[in-house]
């Protein structure tokens, strides 16, 4: 009975690193499928747009009257935590192209925010308070970048 139960021991550790390759490479294809459904968001979003970026806020002053990219500031802990921020396409401009919430958020990421996917501020950056959209400090930036 001992020698049964050794050899179960046995085969048991031979296994579970092997599975948790198998969960590391499930989480590495559910990602890279994430990221390829947010690029063509963006690239379906452009071709509705003129081959534009969608807007993103630079600041965190008039979030609620333009749209965003995707809607949410994730230092807010309201929006942090509340999945209607990424698929209300009143707030947030690629729910119409990229309609799961799930897509924003990095598999491997246990955290309780809603999302881990972010845009560079500097990626047609949009300020509704204070100074110029255009300028980000005393570096001159393209407003619009295309797809």
């Amino acid at each position: 009975m001992l020698v049964v139960l050794a050899v179960i021991g046995i085969l048991a550790a031979l296994l579970l690193p092997a599975l948790g390759r198998s969960r590391a490479i499930a989480r590495q294809a559910q990602c890279l499928s994430n990221t390829r459904q947010l690029a063509l968001g963006l690239e379906l979003y452009g071709a509705d747009h003129a081959l534009r970026f969608p807007a993103n806020l630079d600041g965190l002053f008039g979030r609620e009257r333009v749209a965003n990219w995707v809607f949410g500031n994730m230092a807010d802990p309201r929006e942090r935590t509340d999945p209607a921020t990424l698929t209300d396409p009143a707030r947030s401009l690629l729910a119409r192209y990229v309609p799961e919430g799930r897509v924003y958020k990095c598999p491997a990421d246990s955290g309780p925010a809603v999302r881990s996917v972010s845009l560079n501020c500097r990626i047609n950056p949009v300020r509704v308070a204070g100074r110029h959209a255009g300028w980000v400090g005393a570096i001159p930036i393209t407003r619009s970048f295309v797809c």
